[in-house]
């Protein structure tokens, strides 16, 4: 058998293999990208359905509050009354809420006026320093008609406010009262006769 001098050299086809491969990676690329879709959907909606419940709770606490105290005060003598006469909160809170009640006991549409006036710092037995006083925002007035009972909601925010109990006098005027034309006038007046209620609020604020 005579030798050509020619050798066989196999030839090695990579292409079809390659493309096997890189349509393989990408079938699992997009398995994978399925896959965290769907588990990123299911997390997003656990989170939705739980914080909607416990929303929903909260509304639900708050109106069941509101009622408690709109009843509370239907059967009293009371023209307001608070969810809480005294209120323990950290330093470090942005801020808190809480509930004023006020009852128009005339058979007619009035409009009341509501004040917040810090009078004293427990400890220091003195005058509230109103750089450290707690801030209190509410509406300052609000129409009730004869008879009913209106819960208002009252924010209380730290702000620099030390380690101290405060006491806030809440005073309400009615608009029918002809000393009475603004929220300013309520905070002057010096006469129990001319106040439609008053009460006091105490705010503890620990470090």
């Amino acid at each position: 058998m005579k030798n050509s001098g020619l050798f066989f050299v196999p030839q090695v086809f990579s292409g079809p293999s390659r493309k096997r491969g890189s349509l393989s990676l990408s079938i699992n690329a997009i398995v994978v990208l399925i896959l965290a879709i769907t588990m990123l959907g299911l997390g997003l909606g656990f989170m939705r359905k739980s914080f909607g419940g416990v929303a929903g709770q909260f509304e639900q606490v708050t109106d069941e509050m509101q009622q408690e105290m709109a009843n509370r005060l239907k059967g009293t003598t009371q023209k307001i009354a608070f969810n809480a006469e005294s209120i323990r909160m950290e330093s470090s809170e942005k801020k808190r809420g809480v509930f004023i009640g006020v009852k128009n006991i005339d058979a007619d549409s009035d409009t009341f006026f509501i004040s917040f006036d810090c009078v004293q710092q427990i400890s220091d037995s003195g005058a509230c320093d109103t750089a450290e006083e707690p801030d209190i925002q509410w509406f300052d007035n609000q129409e009730i008609d004869g008879g009913k009972v209106e819960v208002l909601p009252v924010t209380i925010i730290p702000q620099a406010a030390k380690d101290e109990t405060y006491k806030f006098t809440v005073t309400v005027c009615a608009l029918s009262n002809t000393a009475i034309s603004s929220v300013g006038d309520c905070n002057d007046l010096t006469d129990d006769n001319d106040v439609y209620a008053r009460n006091n609020l105490f705010i503890d604020i620990d470090p």
